[in-house]
Parts: structure tokens; C-alpha cells; sequence
């Protein structure tokens, strides 16, 4: 078995230290730095910040579904099909926007925890008004930089070799790039070093 060896991967999606161990591939010692309770519901912006036609506010956690009904005053939709729906400020109620709402029960989602997603329009004054709306729901809070990567890590829909190359495609710049990311983010990377572990 290889000795011991402490890797430092420091990306901006996320920062994560990881002590490798001389011990089966299935067993990982890990940390995050600024590392937060799962217990909370955590919410984001998850598409590109400044004027665009659609923008995607990504919520996970144990109340990803108590945002839809509250906010919508409304029920849940079925799972991974768009429903439009009116988006309510829990306070005043006053409608927001309308939007398309997708609802990812865990585990099967992108975090593995439940999950939704509000399509809104991309006005920089829309979005700030719906982010407002989920910090005013109790259990609320934004999430950190990489956190919803950070989760999906911890449930296992990640592996670290697959969370670099989500990094790495976040960053492409040119086609080669763009490839090869997509492949390790895919598992190719893995699976080499699964085989090379047989020989």
C-alpha cells in the first residue's frame, strides 16, 4: 500500500483538505474548512450574477420544500417536472414574479438532500427580492461558496476526483479544457485509478 499522503486541493468553488491514509479507497479522512451543520436549509444564486432573462436560485436541505409551499402558497409540484407558479414574499405577500418551480426530493438530487430550483427572471431587483423572501423563512441561511458541491460530497454523489473536475470545468476556457474537465467530472479519472489499484 502506498504511505500516507496529505493532498491540498484549494479551488474557489470550494476549499477542501483531504488526509489520505494508507487505507482502502472506500475509506477517506476529510475536513472542510469553515465547515457548517447539513441541518440547515441553504439557498443561492446559482446562475450568473448581473441582468440576464432567467435566473436560477438553487435551495437544499431538510425545508427545501417548506420554501416552495410558503413562497408559492402553494403545494408541491411532481418531482423534476416545471411548474409555473407565483413567487409571495412570506411576510406581506405580495407576488414577486412568476417562475417555473422544480422540486428534487432527496436522495435523488444533485446534493442528495432535498432540493428545489426557482426559475425567475433575471432582473438583478427580481432575484434580490426572492433571496429576501428565503432569508426570512426560519432555518434559512445563504450558502457558502461550494457548499451545495460540499454536500453532494458528503453524500456520496461525489467523489473527489469528480469535484475536481467540476472545478475544472467551471473554469474552462478553451475546448481542450472543457473535455477533459468534463471527463474526470464523469468518473474517467476514477475509474482509471480503480484499475490501476488492481494491478
Amino acid at each position: 500500500m502506498a504511505c500516507a499522503k496529505l493532498c491540498l486541493f484549494n479551488y474557489s468553488l470550494m476549499q477542501l483538505k483531504v488526509l489520505r491514509l494508507s487505507l482502502p479507497s472506500t475509506q477517506l479522512l476529510f475536513s472542510f474548512r469553515n465547515n457548517s451543520s447539513s441541518a440547515s436549509t441553504i439557498y443561492a444564486l446559482s446562475s450568473g450574477h448581473g441582468k440576464c432573462g432567467v435566473a436560477v436560485i438553487r435551495i437544499s436541505g431538510p425545508k427545501a420544500s417548506e420554501a416552495i409551499v410558503r413562497i408559492t402558497r402553494n403545494s408541491l409540484p411532481q418531482p423534476r417536472h416545471a411548474m409555473l407558479r407565483r413567487l409571495k414574499d412570506t411576510v406581506t405577500n405580495e407576488t414577486l414574479d412568476k417562475g417555473l418551480i422544480l422540486w428534487f426530493p432527496g436522495p435523488k438530487s444533485f446534493t442528495g438532500e432535498d432540493s428545489c430550483e426557482f426559475q425567475v427572471h433575471g432582473g438583478p431587483a427580481v432575484v434580490s427580492a426572492v433571496l429576501t423572501a428565503l432569508s426570512k423563512l426560519p432555518g434559512f441561511r445563504p450558502a457558502e461558496p461550494g457548499e451545495f458541491t460540499k454536500r453532494a460530497f458528503h453524500a456520496g454523489k461525489l467523489d473527489l476526483t469528480e469535484v475536481e473536475g467540476l472545478a475544472d470545468l467551471i473554469h474552462a476556457e478553451t475546448e481542450a479544457q472543457r473535455k477533459q474537465a468534463f471527463l474526470q467530472m464523469e468518473g474517467n479519472l476514477r475509474q482509471l485509478y480503480d484499475t490501476w489499484r488492481q494491478i
